[in-house]
């Protein structure tokens, strides 16, 4: 298994401490860096894609081209795996030896500012990271290098970055909402607008074909009351009415609703939230804070996550708007009862596949094989907006309740939850299988 590479980890760490990592060879070792640097680098990516209030998909493609970017400074040998990206053909050239730890830190903030709108989140941070590295003992010369470096990769990953179809994305015309029985329509208290109802089209970064993960799952719609279809709304309608505190716990904890919607009479308000991209993220940062984990390899581990989990929403989207299924609020009021609400604000897409059981197996599968299972954990990554830590045994055990949990909370028939999990984990697996290989 993958995650087998990382029990030599402390007698690589051992190897890598005595060479010397840079661009050219025989040059000086670098220089020891704080790997809480690392941590308040990502922390402002967060904070930037929160506050810009970014749809699931569009952070996933931010954390997954920042961490990219922070990979890109890592030389070949101080990696454990090898990345075979789409169309990632170009070779960055430098100057100057430089430290890759720092030049790492550097390039997730310089790619991140280039993709989101509140600029100033990131590039504050990046100034104070600078600022207390130049109030070290590291050279001037070093750190200089290394913000090169950093500049250096950035552009040449923002410039992967415009071949994936993201502008193009931006000029579409507007989601007509579809005529017919058993489609997706806008639901309360919004009725906003489809959620990038194109992001099917964006180039994944790993897999080779994302028609080849679509569950072409059969969705028998149907009205009578002893159908298969109305059988799975009832299980959505019974299971809210009767949701105990748990289950309702559990349902908040994992909405990650970049803006959910609070409504008194005319009044509304918007509450920002952690996406679920984030989330895993930052679950996988509450170990590598824990565990004595290098700069090095939490760079890696991270981008391979972030992409993966990239790739498995760009799957999910693309079966979203194949699918362009009824939510189960929507039919529900129709058929059932027209007063009901779910424990959650229904999310603007189509229903089928959970978006949030996609990610989160394919998540769990990866930080499986790279970090290990049976890991027990707390996750505070909510603490921000006063949601109780839960503490899990293993990352398969969260991703199998933050999969449930939608269920909990109202917003998907339980197939999509299901066939959502299934299709997250074959995407990650895949991943893991064809795409990283091992050193």
């Amino acid at each position: 298994m993958l995650k087998d590479i990382y029990l030599v980890r402390n007698v690589f760490l051992i190897v890598v401490m005595l060479s010397c990592w840079s661009c050219k060879e025989g040059t000086k070792a670098e220089a020891t860096v704080d790997k809480a640097l690392l941590f308040a680098a990502h922390k402002a990516i967060n904070d930037a894609i929160i506050e810009d209030g970014f749809s699931p998909p569009v952070a996933s493609r931010i954390y997954a081209y920042s961490y990219l970017g922070a990979y890109k400074c890592l030389p070949q040998e101080a990696t454990h795996f090898q990345l075979d990206l789409n169309d990632f053909n170009k070779t960055i050239e430098f100057e100057e030896a430089y430290d890759s730890e720092i030049a790492s830190i550097l390039a997730l903030l310089k790619v991140a500012e280039q993709l989101v709108y509140r600029k100033f989140i990131i590039k504050q941070t990046y100034d104070d990271i600078v600022n207390k590295l130049h109030q070290t003992k590291i050279p001037e010369s070093t750190i200089d290098n290394a913000i090169m470096a950093a500049e250096n990769v950035a552009k040449a990953v923002i410039d992967y970055s415009k071949g994936d179809n993201y502008h193009n994305t931006r000029n579409k015309p507007f989601y007509n909402i579809s005529e017919g029985y058993g489609v997706w329509e806008p639901t309360p208290p919004m009725y906003g607008t489809a959620i990038e109802p194109y992001w099917g089209e964006i180039r994944p970064f790993l897999i080779d074909s994302v028609d080849a993960f679509l569950t072409n799952y059969d969705i028998q719609y149907d009205t009578a009351k002893g159908s298969k279809f109305y059988k799975e709304a009832l299980q959505v309608y019974d299971t809210v009415n009767i949701a105990t505190q748990q289950h309702i716990d559990k349902a908040q904890y994992w909405d990650c609703n970049p803006r959910e919607t609070l409504s008194s009479g005319h009044l509304m308000l918007q509450v920002k939230q952690m996406n679920p991209p984030g989330h895993w993220l930052g679950i996988a940062n509450t170990i590598f804070k824990r565990e004595p984990y290098q700069i090095k390899e939490i760079v890696e581990i991270n981008t391979i996550t972030a992409l993966t989990m990239a790739d498995a929403i760009i799957v999910c989207w693309k079966e979203k708007y194949t699918t362009n299924l009824i939510r189960p609020e929507t039919y529900i009021n129709r058929f059932i009862d027209k007063s009901w609400r779910p424990k959650l604000e229904t999310p603007m897409f189509p229903e089928y596949t959970s978006g949030h059981s996609v990610i989160s197996a394919s998540a769990a599968t990866v930080l499986t094989q790279l970090v290990g299972d049976n890991i027990a954990y707390t996750d505070s990554v909510n603490y921000f907006l006063d949601l109780a830590p839960r503490s899990f045994n293993s990352f398969i055990e969260a991703s199998k309740e933050a999969a449930i949990s939608r269920f909990y909370g109202g917003i998907h028939y339980l197939p999509a939850i299901e066939n959502g999990y299934e299709q997250g984990k074959t995407i990650a697996t895949t991943v893991l299988e064809t795409k990283i290989l091992p050193k």
